[in-house]
């Protein structure tokens, strides 16, 4: 038996709501259950419940009334910040930041005090300030966060749905959310708390197989008429422009075959220089939010 299972919160009540699909046998009781019946099949009508007579049962075991068990998943690409579907056909612009070398960058935060040089550390300041200010600018310039929707335009809940691609590595680098660097901090302590995490399983997965990133994405379970966003985006860079069409597989509990939909998206890299007083502009500001992320449909 397929169904589902979710706890609401109403008020100071705590509601648990069990929805059964239609499937290709009706669903009843074996033992009598509160003032459920044992043997008795249950049917919804509008808002109310009742007793189905035996030749709407045998309805429910013709093909045609359950040929909607299956659940119809179609997947797009998504704008996670404004929780808005774009389409199966993306557009990005991205930025190959020319930044100094990690060894011509000078420690950040030196201060002076009467004859002597205080080193960063002791001042307080992060000595590698500006060498992270690199690295960040410089990937959150080439990678760009691309966010996924997964709509169920069914009448049954898909169960444990879960994203699968494989985007080739010839063309392109596939990072999740956790492979980005932290922003950094012109602050040691506050640079030491950010590195202070707890590890929890992340929902989003990538991995690298010889030519290939093995990207996973688990949206859990998808009500009927609901698009799901995934938890955060993944994201691709490469120092030169590029096209790919790639297969998106989908897949879950109830899903008897994987549904394969295919989407596409390329990229414009634009080529920008970065000094070394550069890099102190760009404290606080993610590159995305200055607009060197632009998504747009094909």
């Amino acid at each position: 038996m397929i169904f589902s299972y979710e706890e609401l919160q109403a008020e100071d009540l705590l509601v648990a709501a069990i929805t059964i699909p239609l499937q290709e046998r009706p669903i009843y009781l074996r033992k009598d259950f509160g003032k459920l019946k044992a043997n008795v099949v249950y049917i919804r009508r509008g808002d109310s419940t009742g007793e189905a007579p035996p030749d709407e049962i045998v309805k429910m075991g013709q093909v045609g009334f359950v040929a909607d068990v299956q659940p119809s998943l179609n997947v797009e690409f998504a704008d996670l910040k404004e929780r808005r579907v774009i389409g199966t056909e993306l557009e990005l612009h991205a930025i190959e930041f020319q930044v100094p070398h990690a060894d011509s960058i000078p420690d950040y935060g030196r201060v002076r005090s009467g004859d002597f040089m205080l080193s960063a550390a002791v001042s307080g300041n992060n000595p590698d300030y500006l060498r992270e200010m690199a690295e960040y600018i410089s990937d959150y310039g080439r990678f760009q966060p691309i966010g996924f929707a997964v709509e169920n335009s069914s009448t049954a809940p898909a169960i444990n749905v879960v994203l699968r691609m494989r985007i080739p590595s010839t063309s392109v680098e596939v990072r999740s959310q956790d492979d980005m660097p932290d922003e950094p901090s012109k602050v040691w302590l506050a640079r030491l708390r950010a590195h202070a995490s707890f590890l929890q399983k992340s929902p989003i997965s990538v991995s690298h197989h010889g030519d290939f990133y093995a990207v996973r994405i688990d949206l859990e379970t998808i009500q009927p008429g609901i698009t799901e966003f995934s938890s955060a985006p993944i994201f691709i860079g490469s120092p030169k422009p590029f096209d790919l069409s790639l297969d998106a597989v989908l897949s879950g509990d109830n899903v008897t075959i994987p549904i394969l939909q295919q989407i596409r998206f390329k990229a414009q890299v634009e080529s920008r220089q970065l000094s070394i007083a550069d890099l102190n502009e760009y404290w606080g500001v993610r590159p995305h939010s200055k607009g060197y992320s632009r998504q747009t449909r094909l």
